[in-house]
């Protein structure tokens, strides 16, 4: 992508945040960074200079308010879309979406083309009983494969080296047309009730399984007791006290910077008008 049009992406994805903050701050509901996002806050004191995205997370319960209010709240260029609003939604997580951009992604078999985003995760409790911790990843492990293969041609970037399931996966979509019998809302509607059946309030770690680093994004819940303010371009954003822990379980030595063939994650470029 463009230097100059990523820097365009990430100043309007930092203005739709701030509007975001501003229904968090008036409905008082919390938030943190998560991802590249609070990587980019310690390690840049902004956006990563290639990402082309911003995270949120939010508690469970903060979520299901924030999408109640939110749909009310928001005005043009902006909307809320989540599976419980628009039949065609194909992720498992809020997205706030900027009507007047569009990025293509690149790698994925129709060559996608969405609103500018800025994602909202839901964080839900993770069982700590080793047996209980095997049935969660596996289920999650299932619903995410078929939630992948029920929009394959939407959503999975086919020029990637897969390895394990995911590979199997990949692959299975490649050489069928099984998305054409799979309802991607049904499953969202699935992932959500296994995942709410997991309550921050009975289990002692926190998680982001639908994140992009699946199971490397559950923590003790004490990280996530506690917030810091933290610098993020021209504002300051809302991090997890514990945020170093929580970066080196996520990225090993997150200070080293990736190679170059690795720094575009979405494989996106903007899409121009005629």
């Amino acid at each position: 992508m463009r230097s100059e049009d990523l820097k365009l992406i990430q100043k309007e994805q930092l203005e739709m945040a701030k509007v975001i903050l501003d229904i968090c701050d008036k409905h008082d509901i919390p938030y943190v960074i998560m991802g590249g996002t609070l990587l980019g806050a310690v390690r840049h004191q902004g956006f990563i200079p290639w990402d082309d995205d911003l995270d949120l997370g939010m508690k469970r319960s903060d979520y299901q308010r924030f999408l109640e209010v939110a749909q009310e709240e928001l005005e043009p260029p902006y909307s809320l879309h989540h599976y419980q609003t628009d039949e065609n939604y194909i992720y498992p997580y809020i997205r706030i979406q900027d009507s007047r951009y569009a990025l293509r992604r690149e790698h994925t078999r129709n060559q996608t083309v969405q609103q500018l985003w800025v994602d909202i995760f839901p964080l839900d409790g993770v069982p700590e009983n080793p047996l209980k911790r095997w049935y969660w990843e596996k289920t999650l492990y299932v619903l995410r494969g078929l939630r992948n293969l029920s929009c394959f041609d939407e959503l999975v970037n086919v020029n990637k080296s897969y390895t394990g399931l995911k590979k199997h996966i990949v692959a299975l979509g490649m050489k069928t047309n099984v998305q054409k019998y799979l309802n991607t809302t049904a499953i969202l509607k699935r992932i959500d009730k296994f995942l709410m059946s997991w309550n921050l309030e009975d289990n002692p770690s926190i998680g982001n399984p639908m994140g992009g680093h699946w199971f490397k994004e559950v923590y003790p819940k004490d990280y996530y007791a506690e917030t810091v303010e933290l610098p993020f371009e021209d504002c300051y954003l809302k991090a997890p006290k514990d945020y170093e822990k929580i970066l080196v379980q996520m990225y090993g030595d997150y200070q080293q910077l990736p190679p170059e063939s690795d720094r575009n994650w979405h494989g996106t470029s903007l899409v121009k008008e005629d």
